[in-house]
């Protein structure tokens, strides 16, 4: 069911279906793969303080911190700022972790090895 996520093409403003940013990408699958409904997101991902900004109005009202489990969501912390986000799948019954950034296509990473890109990632479901 993801592999229509990995043929997404990563755009700044990328919030709808073939073009995506990290946000678009999450809001999407979480709604197709996982029925959730988010909030939407209007912010430019090159600005993180807008980015941390979206982020917090996310996390904070309907979610809580979590393990890693499937349909969460991945978010990447450089210090108080949200720098990047991706969504937690199963994938051959192991976590994975998919996501789309600039200049790097789709792609699903086990979860140790999207946290070893990162130095915090916390979990939101």
């Amino acid at each position: 069911m993801i592999d229509k996520y990995l043929a997404a093409t990563w755009k700044r403003d990328g919030m709808a279906w073939p073009y995506l940013n990290c946000w678009g990408l999450v809001r999407l699958a979480s709604k197709e793969l996982f029925g959730r409904t988010l909030q939407p997101i209007d912010c430019d991902v090159y600005d993180k303080r807008a980015t941390t900004k979206a982020c917090h109005e996310i996390i904070t009202k309907p979610m809580r911190v979590t393990a890693a489990e499937s349909g969460a969501i991945a978010v990447v912390w450089r210090g108080k700022l949200c720098i990047h986000v991706g969504l937690v799948v199963t994938v051959d019954d192991k976590l994975a972790v998919l996501d789309i950034d600039e200049g790097v296509p789709p792609r699903v990473s086990w979860i140790a090895d999207f946290e070893r890109r990162y130095l915090r990632v916390e979990y939101y479901a």
